[in-house]
């Protein structure tokens, strides 16, 4: 193992340029954690009609588009 110090500047700079190749989920994990309650508040206010709309929308930008 390399002699890397435990270091507020070593921890932002491991941030900052990435995270190692079989983390990568880390950064989807974040993006739901933050996005959920958001999708809880639209959910609970939002008609029929609005929820079908936006699953629409997101089948069609998460399959189709890419």
């Amino acid at each position: 193992m390399q002699n890397i110090p435990f270091t507020s500047a070593v921890i932002v700079q491991g941030i900052l340029n990435g995270a190692y190749t079989q983390m990568w989920y880390l950064y989807v994990l974040v993006g739901l954690y933050l996005i959920t309650p958001i999708f809880r508040i639209f959910i609970r206010h939002a008609d029929e009609g609005m929820l079908r709309y936006f699953i629409f929308v997101w089948i069609i930008g998460v399959a189709i588009l890419p």
